[in-house]
């Protein structure tokens, strides 16, 4: 894909709704799954010149890679989920003085902060292991992204979970586990795996 120049998305001139800077953002080819990537930076730029300063400050754009093989194996074993999660890193970047700088943090410990001062959260979230499909030679893991919106609310936060490409998935009550070029195991599961995430 075609990148334009990242300054690109400093001089679009005026704020934007959230639906118009939404579709900027998709414009960028924001399906990367690399946390270090155009389509991150794009995003930080656009929030830096769309959003408006109360926005800007309340927002909070995170990026983070979820390994879901490794996850079904803790849901399968009934164990690990703690540890699992403790692992888990998010990535940001912020924008200053016309530099960027990357972030990598915990994610717990990001999210607590995040939420103790009461931010929006936004969540791109890269799973490379999302479904599996056949090629000629071999089975393999497909990727996928999604996001997670986390909202302040009297009551604590809201939280929403948007998979727009997740259909396949959200009546499949398996998770395959990729064996060899040629073999697979599938473990069942109480709800589809959409959900189970």
């Amino acid at each position: 894909m075609m990148h334009k120049q990242l300054e690109h998305y400093l001089h679009h001139g005026k704020k934007s709704t959230i639906g118009e800077s939404l579709k900027r953002l998709t414009a960028t080819g924001t399906n990367s799954l690399s946390h270090d990537s155009y389509a991150h930076k794009a995003a930080v730029l656009i929030q830096h010149n769309d959003f408006t300063k109360k926005m800007k400050d309340d927002v909070s754009l995170l990026y983070f890679t979820a390994d879901l093989e490794d996850f079904m194996h803790c849901m399968e074993r009934r164990e690990g989920l703690n540890d699992y999660f403790a692992d888990l890193t998010t990535s940001r970047y912020t924008y200053e003085k016309n530099k960027f700088e990357f972030h990598k943090e915990m994610m717990i410990e990001n999210i607590l902060y995040l939420m103790e001062h009461r931010k929006i959260i936004f969540f791109q979230m890269g799973v490379p292991d999302y479904l599996t499909s056949e090629t000629p030679k071999k089975k393999v893991y497909d990727a996928h992204a999604l996001c997670i919106i986390m909202i302040p609310s009297k009551s604590g936060y809201d939280c929403f979970y948007i998979n727009s490409h997740g259909h396949t998935i959200d009546t499949q009550d398996y998770y395959e586990f990729i064996m060899s070029k040629k073999r697979s195991r599938k473990i069942k599961l109480t709800e589809p795996a959409d959900v189970v995430l």
